[in-house]
This record gives C-alpha cells, structure tokens and sequence, in this order.
C-alpha cells in the first residue's frame, strides 16, 4: 500500500480494540483463544500493554486469553464471557514503510484435564496496520474517531500434513477498531473573583440529641469508599492508563513479600551448580518426582526496605515447605556485586512425593544476603508441567512501584520416575547426546558459552533460513508467563514445531576450552517421530553467555557458530549396532559459521557422545568413567584427512553386466547431463546399466546412486558421452 494513502501514525501510540461476537468449532469440545499481537519488524513486545474484559486497568502484555466455552453441538453457535481485548501499541509501533506490518495472531487451544497436555487446533490472523483490503484505513480521522471499525469473521485453520494442506476447524466472528491514544489534559480549575469578607453568623447552639446524630452521619459519610477514580496523569504513552470515572484499579501487591527465608546461599568454595554433576539423573528415584530448574537471572528487582540495592540469591522449593518456612531449599550463590538485575546460569533440583506431586506448587523465589529478605516469590503447579519436556520461561510479576513486573528468567525440566513410549519409536525410548567439551584451546575466547541442541526435521532449510543468515536469529525465545495466577495453557507444548524442541546447557567453562559434559536427552514424541529420516540432523548452537543478560531482561541474541551431526538412517544402523549399546564417541565434529579459531589457526572442532536410550529408567553419561574407552564413529572418512563440509558430493561413473560387480572408474573432468538421458536415484545395482555413485558423501546428503538408463536408445558411446553433468554434485 502506497504510504501516501496511509495516515501519519509513526508518532502515535495506537489501540487496536477486537471484541468477539462468537465462535463455531467443527468438532464437540473444550476450546479456548489466545490472541496475540505480532509484528515482522521486532520480537521485543515489552511496551504493548492489554486490557481485557473486566479488568480497569493496563498490563504489560502483548498476549490475553479467554474463558473456556464447550461446543456440543457442531453447528451450534458459542459466546465467551472474556472476549474483548484492547491492545496499546506505543509510538514507532506501526509505521509506514513495509518493515512494520502488524497482525493479530489467533489460536485456538483445547481445555486440557488437569495434568494433561492441551492441543493448537487452529490459528487465523487479522491484519492490524497497514491494512490490505477491505476495510480501507481513514486518512482523515477526527481526533477520537476510528481509522477502522470493522466486523468480518475469521477462519480459523489448521496443518494436517507435510505438505502444508490446510483445513478448517472453526470460525470467529469478531469487530475490530484501530484508533489513536489521545492525551487526557486535567482541565483547569476556573478563576473566580476574590471574595469580599463576610460576616460569618453564630451558630445556635443544638440539642445533644442532634449532635449526636451529626456526627454519626459525618462518620458513615468518611467510611464510605470512593465511587469514581479520578483521572490520573498521562504516561508515556500519551493516554491515560485507566478510562475515565471506572471502578479503582485492585492495589499491587507490595514490592518486598514481607518475610525472610531459612535459606543461606552456596558459599563460594561449592561451585556443583555451575556443572552437571556425576550423580545426574534422566528421571526420577524411585517414588520421586524431580524439577530441574535452571536460574539464568532476573531484572527489576526490588530495592531492600532501608533502599539499598540488594544482593540477591536464588531459592527453589516446595510450596508446602515454604508454607512452614522450613529450610529445604536449593539455592544458587549471591550475584558478584549489589544489583537489580543478577545472572545466575547455575542448575538447582528437588523432589517431590510421586504420589502427592501432581497436587504441589513449585516456589521459585529471589532473596537479598545477608537480610535473607524475600524479593520476589513466583509459584507453579506441578500439574501444569509436562513431563521430559524443557520450558524458557520468563516469570512476570506486578508489584507496587514497578508496574512492569519483576521478571525472572528460568528454564524449567520435570522428570517421572519413567521415559515416555511412544508408538512412533517402538525400538527406543530417547536419544542421549552429550556434549563433552571443545578439542582444542582457542585462541580468542570471549567468555563461556551457553549451547543450545534441538532434533531439526529438516537439517538443509533451517541452515539456509536461520543459521547462514546476517545476523543469525536467536534459537531461543522466552515465554512470557504472568502471575500470581498464571493460566494453565501458558504452559502447553506446541504439538508441532519445525524448530525442533531447543534445550539448554549450562555455561561452559572455562572460557579458553569450554567443557559442558551436558547430557541433552530427546525423548518428545514430535522429536521422535523425525528421528533418522533423509534430512534429520542433531543442530547445536552456540551463545556467548555475557550478551544474554543485561539489566532490563534475559534473551539468546545471536549464536557465534553451530555444529551438526545427521541422524539419517545410517546413523540409526550405528547406533543399533551392537558395539554402541554404551555409546558411540564422536570427535571431530566441526564448529561452522564461527570466527573462533584454535590456537593452532583451524577450525574449532567438539567432541560427543550419542546413545540410544531403550530401557524407561537410563542411567546418564556422565556418570561413565571410561569414555575414552567407547566406540568411536567416524563422520569424516576421507583418507586424504580433514573433510569439509563445504565441500561437493563426488560422484564416480561404471558400467556393468554384473549388478554384484561395482568397480568404478574416476572420472575427474567436469560433465553435464543431457536432458534426454534419464537417470533414476537406487540405493544399489539393481540391473546391467551406467551408475553414478557417490565416492566421498557428505554427512547430510542421502546415500544414493544414479542408474543411467534408457539404453535401448542409446549405443555405449553416445550414452556416456550424454552425460555431459558435473560428477561433482551437490545435493
């Protein structure tokens, strides 16, 4: 859309307003709505703030959800109670270039049972400015008037396959409204002209009787609460963050909880929450639950009350431990110096009863040393959690004087005493990748790196579209959960991600050889399912763990490079062989994209172990003394040496009567492939004809060679020479 048909809003806070009239799902059930608003210019929703229905006031949200509504009949219409949602997007949100469009996302969840996993059965989007068709944006608008008002409804639509088809689970009939934010001025009182002294007459003296009753009713009169609110100073935002003559907003909560923990910090000697230890577990002991919590920092802390910064430690608990202020915690150490804003990065665990687990609270707290005063307490069910799988969390909580919430930034893992099995890997239940350390020292090193793994369906696409990219997109993304009432489908799972399920290590140290020996274990159905397929690969990404933390908020900026390991089908032979039951070391295994280099100037390498879990209760690697011991697997046989993975597939060509011979003749000249020569890709010789066949295959690319045939309409000669393609082939 030409910017001069748009209007000038790139100096306006906006509100985007979406009320919604109701809804028709396709199948009887329990369905709720996440609307949420996204842009392609930024990831930072920090400044978009949302008032939903029956709340009087402004949070720092950019995500709200409705009530739960039951669709019984499929062609029965549904109403929600919670259905009007008025975002604020501050100033520079919306602009007029083609960098800023901004769009209402919309998905649609199933009620899960408590304890159970909810499901996306759908999603639509709304365009919020600029807009593409009907309804056309008002250039001129009165000040108050609507740039849009607009009722339609949405379709809400769901992926059922690979090769993208789409179809419909429901519908939404919605009425949107964009408008500006205007600046509220208190109006002035108005001047009078100076009163002329009066005379003030003397009261007559009444009755006890009657001064009694006077001043029963003064009383009620200051009992009684206020009714309206008065208008309160315009913010940043240029508006108000309340309307006009609406109940009081509830009072936030105090800054300080009010109380001290029994818990004193790690001393500095103890340094196990910065490794993983020997005694690590995949699950849980026997009659356990387990909840690893990784604590990467925290931002907005409040100051102790004598207004001095705070030291600040971290706390993990029961809550029924914290209830009776017993000291049970695990804790990490206390920031380096006093702060509002410390990074942790240490890895704390607890139990729980298993029989009583589902029905407790985990209590993540921060605390000021030596006052042991508690700063901030946020506390999650249990049940919400689902098991095995790795939450990023950002934990926001409102308090009295900071209205953004105190932020805590935590990574989440609850474990079972058992590994889930799933019908997609009848033979396994998980894949174990550990790992161990970079090979060689390096020769600039800028602090410990953090390394983040995921299982990738799809190696070729997520190289080209996130890895090779300038700047590299971030891996890892922080889900942003409010309290203290946190709502159940904050932490549901995707049931699909293209991505793949990102975990996270722990710094590894020390800066100049940075060992991790992190046992990453893979055991999500979806990471299952694409397991050991043609383009599957292990993709580990690394961060600079300095650049994470600063004093507003925890977030993964940009990886300094990344490995890969396949898990086609030949890696799945390997580690079915019976020499890898243990394991299988690999070494050697490249850093690309980085410009890291070893003291000796080559490319950083690392080394890992990978281990096909087929039993529910693993023991982890780390605790195997003698990994040198284990078998190794080579990526790279290349007998010339070192194998880049830059370089081409290359291909040799033979023809024979024998399928069972297969000498091939190298041919080192660069060919082409006439377009009237078929050649068809086999796994072996299956017939007498010419074939292509790979001679040193890169790690990613399928194992196949090329037959060669039509032969009856060509002689010998004109067959081979036909192939005038290069045999070195990238695929």
């Amino acid at each position: 859309m030409d910017a001069s048909t748009l209007p000038r809003v790139n100096d306006k806070a906006l509100e985007f307003e979406v009320n919604i009239k109701d809804a028709q799902f396709n199948l009887e059930g329990k369905y709720f709505l996440r609307l949420s608003v996204q842009s392609l210019h930024t990831k930072d929703y920090s400044k978009i703030k949302i008032k939903e229905s029956g709340v009087p006031y402004f949070e720092n949200r950019y995500e709200g959800e409705t009530d739960t509504v039951a669709q019984k009949e499929s062609t029965a219409m549904v109403k929600f109670r919670e259905k009007q949602f008025i975002f604020r997007l501050p100033k520079g949100f919306c602009m007029n270039d083609k960098n800023h469009d901004v769009h209402l996302l919309v998905e649609a969840f199933t009620r899960p049972k408590i304890g159970a996993k909810g499901r996306k059965v759908g999603e639509g989007k709304f365009a919020i400015y600029p807009r593409p068709n009907a309804p056309r944006i008002k250039v001129n608008v009165e000040p108050g008037d609507d740039f849009y008002n607009y009722t339609d409804v949405m379709s809400l639509l769901r992926t059922v396959s690979t090769d993208s088809v789409q179809m419909h689970c429901g519908r939404i009939r919605c009425t949107y409204a964009l408008r500006e934010v205007l600046t509220v001025k208190p109006k002035s009182p108005p001047k009078s002209p100076p009163k002329s002294p009066v005379k003030k007459p003397v009261p007559k003296q009444k009755s006890p009787e009657l001064r009694e009753k006077d001043d029963k009713n003064r009383s009620n009169r200051l009992e009684a609460p206020p009714t309206h609110r008065t208008i309160t100073p315009t913010d940043s935002w240029g508006g108000d963050n309340v309307s006009i003559n609406v109940p009081a907003t509830p009072p936030l909560p105090p800054q300080l909880e009010g109380r001290k923990i029994p818990e004193d910090p790690l001393q500095d000697k103890d340094r196990h929450s910065f490794e993983i230890s020997k005694n690590y577990r995949h699950v849980a002991l026997k009659g356990k639950e387990q909840i690893d919590v990784i604590l990467h920092g925290a931002s907005n802390l409040p100051t102790t009350p004598d207004g001095q910064l705070p030291v600040p430690f971290g706390v993990v608990k029961s809550k029924t431990d914290d209830d009776k202020n017993v000291k049970t915690g695990a804790t990490t150490h206390t920031s380096l110096r006093p702060t509002t804003a410390p990074s942790w990065e240490e890895l704390v665990t607890v139990n729980f009863e298993e029989k009583t687990a589902t029905d407790e609270v985990l209590t993540i707290i921060a605390a000021d040393y030596p006052s042991k005063e508690m700063l901030v307490k946020y506390e999650i069910p249990i049940s919400y959690l689902q098991p095995f799988h790795q939450y990023h969390l950002e934990l926001v909580k409102p308090v009295k004087g900071i209205p953004n919430g105190v932020r805590t930034y935590v990574t989440i893992t609850r474990k079972t005493m058992h590994l889930p099995k799933d019908p997609s890997s009848p033979d396994y239940l998980a894949l174990e990748a550990t790992l161990r350390s970079v090979q060689k020292p390096l020769q600039t090193a800028k602090g410990p790196l953090i390394a983040v793994a995921r299982v990738i369906p799809d190696y070729y696409n997520y190289k080209n579209n996130q890895l090779l990219t300038n700047p590299r997109s971030a891996g890892v993304t922080m889900n942003s959960v409010t309290f203290p009432n946190p709502h159940p489908s904050s932490f549901s799972v995707p049931p699909r991600s293209m991505h793949g399920y990102p975990q996270i290590s722990l710094p590894g140290r020390p800066d100049v050889q940075p060992e991790w020996n992190h046992p990453y274990l893979f055991c999500e159905e979806r990471d299952k399912a694409t397991m050991f397929t043609p383009s599957a690969a292990l993709v580990l990404e690394y961060y600079e763990a300095s650049a994470a933390m600063s004093d507003h908020f925890w977030k993964m900026v940009s990886p300094v490079g990344f490995s890969a390991v396949p898990l086609d089908k030949d890696m799945y032979k390997e580690l079915t062989n019976n020499r890898a039951k243990q394991g299988l070391r690999i070494d050697g295994v490249p850093i690309q994209g980085t410009e890291y280099v070893t003291i000796e100037g080559k490319q950083p390498t690392v080394g890992m172990i990978l281990r096909l879990i087929t039993t529910n209760n693993p023991d982890s690697m780390v605790s195997t003394s003698n990994v040198d011991n284990l078998p190794e697997l080579n990526l790279f046989p290349e007998p010339q040496g070192y194998y880049r993975t830059t370089s081409p597939d290359i291909m040799l060509i033979t023809h024979t009567d024998d399928p069972t011979n297969t000498t091939m003749q190298d041919y080192s000249q660069d060919i082409t492939v006439d377009s009237q020569v078929l050649m068809e890709p086999v796994r072996e010789p299956v017939g007498p004809a010419y074939y292509l066949q790979k001679k040193v295959k890169r790690p990613m690319s399928p194992p196949l060679m090329y037959r060669v045939y039509d032969l009856a309409r060509y002689d010998e000669n004109q067959v081979f020479y036909g192939i005038s393609a290069s045999l070195h082939a990238n695929h």
